[in-house]
């Protein structure tokens, strides 16, 4: 195969920083809405620890599936690099854990969304039901969608302004709250159940493939902004645990995670009104953020599938098929937040982002470098079967 990647180019700054921030960007998302309720049993020690080991795993995966990218013509997606390496079938395979990752992130969104639109328009003195609020939800946000990408970076760049002003306002704010003793550790069994929602909220590696074309040959470039735009991530999260564990009761935490909803419901257990509205904005524009990035690549991604030609009934049908599913979902039941967000972290995010980058460096290093020393294969092996674990606590969690 063709390597169309020279892999020796300079080094620039300016990749590296530009790199490093679509990864952050990328990497953070409504997941952090979840964690702490997760995490929240075993202590912020615990939460440190496994916020930690997820990090390491799922840098180190992205990175193996940096190797492989840089090793495949140019322009190959997650589809090409399946279909190249593990055969012409593996495609169908890849297209459907895409869509399950997809819906079910979208299924989360529409739960967690919905309901702090609702709280906004109240505030304003207009009342919906929750169906409605499900249904206005995704009628707005749907609809900047389907009015295409220029639209959506408009609208993502302001959500993402916000949130950058409002994170470090309400930790300024609320670090006054935060209590040692609520931080002290507990159990670290506890914070395994943690593990597939923190799989979902460190998932980055859909735009690798995309990065490798942004960011040309530059392979020192690529590799630092994997490392350090995941460390950026891995430390707002670890942040953000510190403040609600440490500001928050446990009773208070556990309440809102048994009604499936976002964390920062559980702001308004606070001494500080204010922190809560500021808390619920946050939220908002962080799923807002999240679900226009998703529902954008599932609609291309419905759109390539239904044929290559584009054209606006296609893209009509496509919007569709990316909406309803979910929205139905939710309509049936409109408390999976977190629950849709293990699902696609425990099941979605180890398969893609666990598993399926293991394999697809095996093979390509096994094509093009000959047989594999014993101690690689043995670290390949423990990053798979780690991946099959987590799987496998979301599984006893469904069930």
């Amino acid at each position: 195969m063709q390597n169309t990647f020279s892999l020796g180019s300079r080094f620039s700054w300016t990749r590296l920083f530009s790199g490093s921030l679509m990864v952050f960007g990328t990497t953070v998302g409504a997941g952090m809405l979840g964690i702490p309720l997760m995490t929240a049993q075993g202590g912020f020690g615990a939460a440190f620890l496994a916020t930690l080991l997820v990090w390491v795993f799922m840098a180190i995966t992205g990175l193996l599936l940096l190797e492989v990218a840089l090793r495949m013509p140019r322009g190959s997606n997650f589809i090409t690099l399946s279909s190249e390496l593990l055969g012409k079938k593996s495609k169908w395979i890849t297209i459907f854990l895409y869509l399950f990752l997809y819906y079910a992130l979208m299924v989360a969104y529409f739960s967690g969304g919905s309901p702090l639109l609702g709280l906004g328009l109240s505030s304003l003195g207009l009342s919906l039901s929750s169906g409605q609020e499900i249904a206005f939800f995704a009628v707005f946000f749907g609809g900047i969608v389907a009015l295409g990408a220029r639209f959506i970076d408009k609208t993502n760049a302001v959500l993402s302004l916000g949130m950058l002003i409002l994170f470090p306002l309400i930790i300024f704010l609320g670090k006054g709250d935060v209590c040692v003793d609520r931080l002290l550790a507990k159990p670290l069994t506890f914070s395994i159940a943690a593990i597939p929602i923190l799989f979902g909220a460190f998932g980055y590696h859909n735009i690798i493939p995309s990065l490798t074309q942004y960011l040309g040959s530059d392979k020192k470039a690529l590799r630092i902004s994997i490392i350090l735009g995941t460390f950026l991530a891995f430390v707002l999260y670890v942040i953000w645990q510190w403040f609600v564990l440490g500001a928050l009761s446990l009773q208070a935490l556990t309440d809102v995670l048994s009604q499936g909803l976002p964390v920062t419901y559980a702001l308004a257990q606070g001494g500080h009104p204010h922190i809560f509205v500021l808390g619920q904005t946050f939220a908002f524009f962080a799923l807002t953020t999240s679900f226009l990035g998703v529902s954008f690549s599932l609609v291309d991604f419905i759109q390539e599938a239904l044929g290559k030609r584009k054209h606006f009934n296609r893209r009509i049908y496509a919007i569709l098929l990316a909406l309803i599913p979910p929205l139905v979902c939710v309509a049936l039941d409109p408390h999976l937040f977190d629950r849709a967000l293990g699902v696609a972290g425990g099941i979605g995010e180890s398969l893609l982002n666990g598993i399926y980058p293991v394999l697809l460096f095996f093979l390509i290093h096994k094509g093009q470098q000959g047989p594999m020393k014993m101690g690689k294969k043995l670290f390949l092996s423990a990053l798979f079967l780690f991946s099959l674990f987590v799987m496998g606590i979301e599984i006893r969690h469904l069930l």
